[in-house]
C-alpha cells in the first residue's frame, strides 16, 4: 500500500490534473474515509469527460454511506446513473446493487453534488504536499501562451504558476491579491495552488490610490 501511494504521488507530482491518479491515491486510505472524500472530491474536479469521473463517483457514493452522509452518497448514484443512460450503457452491477439500499433517495436534485465536491476537494491538497510551505503576494503578469502567470512574493521572489493550478482553473486578473501553496521538498518551491484572498500589507506589498506620474530623467 505504501508503494501505491508513493506511485500515484510521483503522478500527482509531475501532473496533478490527473483524476485517475487522485482516484488511485485514495485508495491508499481506505481506513480514513474523510481523506479519501476529499481525494476524490478533488479527482472528481479534474474529470472533464463525465466518463472518466465513473470511478471516483462510485468510491465516493461508497465513501460517503460510510461517513452517514446518504443524501450525496443518493446524488453520486444519480450521476453515476445518468452518465450510463446517457452513453446508452447497461447499469453495472455494484452501482445498481447500492441503488437498491434503504437509504437512497432517487428524487434529490444531483445537481447540488457539485457543491459538496468543491468543499471536499478544497483540503485535499494538503495530503499530497510533503512539505509545504504557504506565500502571500499578488499576480504580476499573465504569461504570453495565456496558459500561466507569475506570482510576485518579493523583490527576489517571483513564482510562475500554471492555469491549472488556480482556484477556479482561471488565471486571476493581474493585481490581484493571492494565497500560494508551494511544496518545498527540493531548492525550489513546486506551486501546488492558487487562491485569491483579501488585499494586504507587507513589507514588499501595499496598496494606494491617486495619480500616478512618471518620472522623467
Amino acid at each position: 500500500m505504501e508503494r501505491a501511494r508513493e506511485a500515484y504521488l510521483n503522478v500527482l507530482e509531475k501532473k496533478r490534473s490527473e483524476s485517475w491518479a487522485w482516484f488511485g491515491l485514495a485508495t491508499t486510505y481506505q481506513d480514513e474515509p474523510l481523506k479519501a472524500s476529499s481525494l476524490i472530491a478533488y479527482g472528481l474536479t479534474c474529470a472533464h469527460d463525465p466518463k472518466y469521473s465513473i470511478r471516483g463517483l462510485y468510491h465516493f457514493a461508497n465513501l460517503l454511506a460510510q461517513q452517514e452522509n446518504y443524501v450525496d452518497a443518493s446524488r453520486s448514484l444519480l450521476r453515476l446513473h445518468n452518465i450510463y443512460q446517457k452513453n446508452g450503457w447497461p447499469l453495472k452491477k455494484e452501482i445498481a446493487e447500492l441503488t437498491a439500499c434503504s437509504w437512497y433517495d432517487a428524487s434529490l436534485d444531483e445537481m447540488a453534488l457539485d457543491s459538496t465536491i468543491s468543499k471536499l476537494a478544497a483540503s485535499a491538497n494538503q495530503y499530497v504536499v510533503q512539505r509545504p510551505v504557504v506565500y502571500k503576494g499578488i499576480v504580476a503578469a499573465i504569461h504570453k501562451s495565456g496558459k500561466g502567470a507569475d506570482i510576485y512574493i518579493a523583490p527576489q521572489q517571483i513564482v510562475p504558476v500554471f492555469k491549472r493550478l488556480f482556484q477556479s482553473r482561471e488565471i486571476f486578473h493581474s493585481g490581484i491579491f493571492v494565497e500560494l501553496l508551494c511544496d518545498k521538498r527540493s531548492d525550489n518551491d513546486i506551486p501546488v495552488s492558487v487562491k485569491r484572498i483579501e488585499p494586504f500589507a507587507s513589507e514588499n506589498i501595499c496598496t494606494f490610490s491617486g495619480i500616478l506620474i512618471p518620472f522623467l530623467s
